[in-house]
């Protein structure tokens, strides 16, 4: 588990580039860290890796980082 959250960590540049090509000037970029006991843990157990804001609107996202490149990416901005 340790191992896959420090993978997830590593991965965090590049997805913030990512939403930042793909969104334009978006800020901030808020992150939900699961070792932090309070709100991070309490938004990652409700699904939610990270918030970014455009033009004023939050958009949670749930991130899923896969070790090997498939050449794709995915992006969920709602979840049931």
């Amino acid at each position: 588990m340790k191992k896959d959250l420090e993978y997830e960590k590593s991965q965090w540049p590049i997805a913030n580039n990512l939403y930042l090509r793909q969104f334009g000037n978006i800020h901030p970029i808020i992150r939900y860290d699961y070792d932090d006991l309070s709100l991070g843990r309490q938004m990652q157990q409700s699904g939610t890796d990270c918030t970014i804001v455009i033009n004023g609107e939050r958009k949670n996202i749930s991130e899923k980082f896969r070790s090997k490149d498939w050449g794709d990416v995915c992006i969920e901005l709602y979840s049931v």
